[in-house]
């Protein structure tokens, strides 16, 4: 075991570790099998009522990350009363095709006077926002095959030497490093470019770890765009919610704070993926429904009623 991979179980992961060499995550495993097909046929529906599911291909992929980027404030909006889907209706009643997202002062007013609670983020929020999804359309736009290799391919060269003339200084250098991955990235197989998806998604300004699981998740599994076999590195977004469901689930040893793809919290969670579900680590989507049903966010959390709590020690 490597050096760093040590660390990570040291830090995280020894009662996930106990738990898995005393055979206990059995149970765990299959209850999460059995409730990841209600969570799929969840999202199915969800893509259906918000409009992306059936819609021209090239629409289908920019909305889906225009919805990705909206579900990065899940919480946040759950808290005002508001959800993902919501703001994302009230942002399409202005922003209808692909073009409207190449006008950077419509987004604006899109996200400012149309959506209920995303128009009260700060300024620099929202125009990160704007220019990602600018970019992001921009770059769709100019894609001639969406073939998933072709496709990754293309987007790869046009984010690479485009979008990094419009990026302000200040946020290039945070970004710089997945800038050098993605140019250093070889697309020749499925896997290779879906990595490489998520890679551009980091490069943009609003990008993240969350952003770039939801939207390959999206793509994959729910709508099925590129009708893949495996699924070995489609992976359910890591958020505050999910951190919460696998801490109280004792899965790791302390809550996961830090959820950028390179931090040693994200590198531990999919760690815990693989290791339970190595053909379908996205499975760990349960953990995102039942903290948004049950556990997080909540005064006093609703254990009874949840799919895991027979299989939960509540070590929260």
């Amino acid at each position: 075991m490597r050096k760093e991979e040590k660390k990570i179980w040291d830090s995280y992961l020894t009662k996930f570790s106990a738990k898995m060499e005393g055979g206990l995550l059995k149970n765990l495993k299959e209850e999460v099998n059995i409730r990841s097909d209600i969570v799929e046929k969840h999202y199915m529906k969800l893509m259906e009522t918000i409009g992306v599911k059936g819609e021209d291909i090239k629409c289908t992929l920019m909305n889906t990350f225009a919805y990705s980027v909206f579900d990065k404030y899940n919480w946040k909006l759950r808290d005002k009363g508001e959800s993902p889907s919501k703001e994302y209706r009230r942002f399409k009643k202005t922003i209808t095709r692909i073009e409207d997202y190449l006008d950077e002062d419509l987004i604006y007013y899109a996200i400012k006077d149309e959506c209920n609670e995303l128009g009260n983020l700060n300024r620099a929020e929202i125009e990160k926002i704007i220019t990602s999804m600018s970019q992001f359309a921009n770059a769709i736009k100019n894609v001639k095959s969406i073939e998933l290799i072709n496709f990754a391919n293309e987007l790869k060269s046009y984010i690479a030497f485009n979008t990094s003339k419009y990026i302000p200084e200040k946020i290039y250098r945070v970004k710089s490093q997945y800038y050098g991955s993605l140019l250093m990235m070889n697309v020749k197989d499925n896997a290779t470019a879906i990595e490489t998806l998520k890679t551009v998604i980091l490069c943009l300004p609003i990008g993240e770890q969350q952003i770039a699981n939801m939207y390959t998740y999206l793509l994959t599994v729910i709508l099925n765009v590129w009708n893949i076999a495996g699924r070995s590195n489609i992976y359910a977004p890591l958020d505050h919610g999910v951190a919460e469901v696998l801490l109280s689930l004792g899965l790791t040893d302390k809550r996961i704070e830090n959820m950028e793809y390179e931090s040693s919290g994200y590198k531990a969670y999919k760690i815990i993926c693989d290791t339970l579900f190595p053909e379908d680590p996205s499975k760990m989507m349960v953990a995102r429904a039942v903290a948004e049903r049950w556990c997080y966010q909540r005064k006093i959390k609703i254990c009874d009623e949840c799919w895991l709590n027979k299989l939960c020690p509540k070590e929260y």
